[in-house]
């Protein structure tokens, strides 16, 4: 998990690859490019990755100064001022999370790799600032949509500890919905100018949001920030800019009622687990136990235990049974679903019949082959 073991500086969890530079800098999955080696026409590449921009204390130079690692999860120490941020990257999350005592912060700032079509082609041109276009959050009368721009928009109507924001037709990046396995083999006809929306989750409700002079947007708070959230709400999938573009009229409910539901399960966050095994022979059952450690980011929320992506997998095919109900939070990421059990601190899932793949053995006679592998493979 230490961004010190790749020449790039980066760690990952389920939704964000981050790279540690002078402020920690997030990147999605995805992304299409022009395939400029291609000899069959005109075709798209990727992933190229998404860089969606920094996270960043408003107007403050920091550097990164120390790190905390453990099998699960990074903690990152960013210092500036004579004060820190401290940034959490987990293998257990589609989520990252941060905590600061700073009145104003910066999200997904920076200069940004950014993309059009030209020519029939998804080209890269300059790189330069990129600023969400509309924000919404939770009041007593519902659900409000508004526009952003470089004058401050007042957040002090907010009822909920969230806000959702997202790009529409500011979006400067590209993305398919196709399978990329093979090279030059998919038309700029199958790419789309995409849109990743984000869920804010806070401690500290901000008073406003703006687009910063820098790219993405600033927040302010009448106090310190606290701890925080950031979470791709789609996952790994994007949507196309044309979609979203149309939300600014209105947040569909789908959407509304998905971030109230996230904001909820993120206000523990999963930072730690320790697992242990136990075996019994009598019926063949192993079972593991997954006991987690949370960094609370809001009250009043729903403790939320994850399931590995790859178990979430494995449960609808193989007998896995869990010690409490699964629940899918429905958002799927790079590798699996985003699935749980809630309220709960540890749970255990068993799994029968594994002793005839760690126990089984063939009994060699004379070295001839055995019949019933013959006949095995003869009747394939």
């Amino acid at each position: 998990m230490r961004t010190t073991q790749n020449g790039a500086g980066e760690t990952a969890g389920l939704g964000f690859v981050v790279k540690a530079g002078s402020w920690p800098r997030l990147i999605l999955r995805g992304g299409v490019q022009n395939a400029p080696d291609s000899f069959v026409g005109i075709r798209i590449t990727g992933p190229t990755g998404i860089t969606m921009g920094d996270v960043r204390v408003t107007g403050a130079s920091g550097s990164l100064t120390a790190q905390t690692t453990d099998w699960a999860h990074n903690q990152l120490t960013y210092s500036y001022s004579g004060t820190q941020l401290q940034f959490y990257v987990s293998r257990m999350s589609p989520a990252v999370a941060l905590q600061s005592s700073a009145s104003a912060l910066s999200l997904f700032s920076g200069s940004l790799p950014r993309y059009t079509i030209s020519g029939g082609a998804v080209t890269q041109v300059a790189d330069g600032t990129v600023s969400p276009k509309y924000v919404a959050y939770p009041t007593s009368g519902g659900v409000q949509v508004r526009a952003l721009g470089g004058s401050a928009t007042s957040l002090t109507a907010m009822n909920a500890n969230w806000a959702l924001v997202w790009y529409g037709n500011n979006s400067q990046f590209f993305d398919t919905r196709r399978p990329l396995s093979y090279e030059w083999t998919l038309p700029t006809t199958d790419a789309y100018r995409a849109d990743a929306p984000m869920l804010l989750v806070f401690q500290n409700k901000p008073a406003a949001i703006k687009q910063g002079s820098g790219g993405g947007v600033d927040l302010t708070f009448s106090g310190g920030a606290g701890a925080m959230a950031i979470l791709p709400i789609d996952g790994r999938l994007t949507r196309n800019s044309s979609e979203t573009e149309g939300w600014g009229a209105g947040l569909p409910a789908a959407m509304g009622n998905k971030a109230g539901w996230w904001a909820s399960h993120l206000c523990e966050f999963p930072l730690g687990v320790a697992e242990t095994y136990g075996y019994n022979p009598g019926t063949d059952t192993t079972s593991i136990t997954e006991s987690f450690s949370f960094l609370t980011i809001c009250s009043g929320g729903t403790r939320f235990a994850p399931l590995p992506p790859m178990l979430a997998l494995a449960r609808d095919s193989l007998p896995i049974s869990f010690s409490g109900a699964v629940v899918d939070g429905g958002l799927s990421g790079e590798f699996g679903p985003s699935q749980g059990i809630e309220g709960v601190q540890s749970y255990t899932w068993s799994m029968s019949g594994l002793r005839d793949y760690t126990n089984n053995y063939r009994e060699l006679q004379n070295g001839a082959v055995p019949g019933e592998l013959t006949d095995r493979l003869n009747a394939e």
